[in-house]
């Protein structure tokens, strides 16, 4: 059960960077459920709720402003790894 639990989580993760990155190169978001992302849910629908308010640089904003928030930081820190450094 717990090997299902990791592959889910890693899926999760890989879709959240999926979507980060297309959201940051100006992709629309075409109605992506963020409930579709598991743990990360909360990310996604701040990124989408940027993407809506100023597109891929206002996401940029958005992910840079996770790292102010104690309840996200390890999430985000995970984004920042795998996003690579601008």
């Amino acid at each position: 059960m717990a090997h299902t639990n990791e592959v889910s989580d890693q899926l999760d993760y890989s879709a959240l960077n999926t979507v980060l990155r297309h959201l940051l190169n100006g992709g629309s978001p075409n109605g992506m459920p963020p409930e579709a992302f598991g743990e990360y849910r909360e990310i996604v629908e701040l990124l989408l709720q940027a993407y809506a308010g100023g597109g891929p640089p206002q996401v940029r904003e958005c992910e840079d402003s996770m790292a102010a928030n104690t309840n996200l930081w390890r999430k985000r820190g995970l984004l920042i790894e795998s996003v690579g450094s601008r």
